[in-house]
């Protein structure tokens, strides 16, 4: 039994080369989705803070709608429903765009949430001191900003990783995608998925660490690692 199964895992060996392969893209594509949904983030989260109704209602709107829905639809509406316009987009593309729209409407709360956890008698301790507003902004706001959001900022990245395994509908080549490819030609999906599960074990753990570690040595900030 132990030699049918150590033979059964002779597959993973086999393509260890595309699974790592798979891992990179993940990486790239989460990485991707955590500046470009940061960005959108801050921009969200300024207009639900905004005076100008208009655009707290567009912002609402928009963090209810990519929060309240499955990714996996996001990802068909744009990979299928933007060609029907007659507007081309490939994989990568409609990948790359549906995961910073969703993930910036998650880092819209989150950094919403951190700018209300500033108060305002920080912002005048630091003008009585002297300091311009844009001092003040870079000084005081920015660093205590980053250091309330960090940890949620940690977990969101976490789960864009995991979550871009729906990538692989769409036919992106992602370390799942790379999987169900290898599995499909092989019959061997056991040995196949329980690897994968392996890997994007290891690559949570590797990932919170150096969140981890980032925080520590540049905002002070502690992130557990598991």
């Amino acid at each position: 039994m132990i030699k049918s199964l150590v033979m059964q895992f002779d597959v993973v060996y086999k393509n260890l080369d595309v699974l790592l392969g798979g891992i990179l893209v993940t990486f790239c594509y989460s990485i991707i989705a955590m500046l470009g949904g940061s960005i959108l983030g801050v921009v969200g989260a300024l207009c639900r803070r905004s005076k100008v109704s208009f655009l707290n209602s567009v912002s609402a709107g928009y963090v209810g709608l990519f929060r309240n829905t499955p990714l996996l639809i996001q990802l068909y509406l744009v990979y299928f429903g933007v060609p029907a316009l007659g507007i081309p987009v490939s994989s990568w593309l409609a990948a790359t765009v549906t995961l910073i729209i969703n993930n910036g409407a998650y880092l819209t709360e989150i950094i919403r949430g951190g700018m209300e956890g500033i108060h305002k008698n920080e912002i005048d301790a630091g003008l009585a001191l002297g300091m311009s507003r844009f001092q003040v902004l870079l000084n005081v706001i920015i660093p205590r900003l980053l250091r309330i959001i960090y940890p949620s900022f940690c977990n969101q990245f976490i789960l864009i990783i995991l979550s871009s395994s729906l990538l692989s509908m769409i036919a992106v080549r992602e370390l799942f995608g790379r999987a169900r490819a290898i599995a499909e030609v092989t019959f061997m999906a056991v040995p196949i998925y329980t690897a994968t599960m392996v890997f994007y074990v290891l690559i949570s753990i590797v990932a919170t660490y150096l969140l981890a570690v980032t925080g520590r040595l540049f905002l002070n900030v502690k992130v557990r690692v598991f």
